[in-house]
């Protein structure tokens, strides 16, 4: 993942061995991709392999890949790419975990300057695989075999009880499944929601 004054990139490029993953040959043709990327706006992997390369103009990206694998040795391909734009105003935060194996991209609107707690955001995203942005987001069917799991749990009870183990059951499911309602890895006393309001006052 890459930001920078032309937007931001993201792209997926997958190859058989870690060995060839921490390859700078090959680390260096991820890098240029991002480029490209950058360069043409794209978020289709098919118009990217048609561009010419950044990093070796006389080929396209295509064929700089097919070179790239003949000297680490190792198939590679590129499965997902995207690009968008960054408007004054937002703050882009990219955290990248295991050399790339994981990583976030987190964009916060509404004020600039805040790249840190971007950062730690997608940060946490990486830790914790939030499913859901917030409750709003979570599908009707989620929810509804969410319910079916939790009246299963409490078969027999009186409907009172019922219906407060359930409240209970789907706060826990929110907290777990919600970026937004997850508690912040850096300091589990603050949700992710309350830590963009202290932001939001500051």
């Amino acid at each position: 993942a890459l930001v920078d004054e032309r937007g931001a990139a993201l792209v997926e490029v997958n190859v058989e061995t870690d060995f060839v993953a921490n390859n700078s040959v090959f680390r260096a043709f991820v890098t240029g991709l991002l480029s490209d990327l950058l360069d043409h706006k794209l978020s289709d992997v098919e118009a990217l392999a048609r561009v010419m390369s950044s990093q070796e103009p006389s080929l396209s990206v295509e064929e700089l890949k097919a070179v790239t694998m003949q000297t680490v040795g190792e198939n590679i391909r590129i499965s997902r790419a995207l690009y968008t734009p960054v408007s004054s105003g937002q703050s882009v935060g990219i955290y990248s975990h295991g050399n790339g194996k994981a990583v976030a991209m987190v964009f916060l609107s509404g004020s600039e300057n805040q790249e840190a707690l971007a950062k730690d955001i997608a940060m946490h995203i990486v830790a914790s695989q939030p499913q859901f942005l917030s409750k709003d987001s979570v599908p009707q069917e989620v929810l509804e075999r969410e319910r079916e799991v939790f009246s299963s749990q409490v078969a027999g009870k009186l409907q009172e009880v019922v219906e407060k183990i359930t409240q209970g059951k789907f706060k826990a499911f929110f907290q777990e499944a919600c970026l937004l309602e997850q508690a912040f890895i850096k300091d589990p006393e603050v949700t992710i929601q309350g830590l963009i309001d202290r932001a939001a006052k500051a």
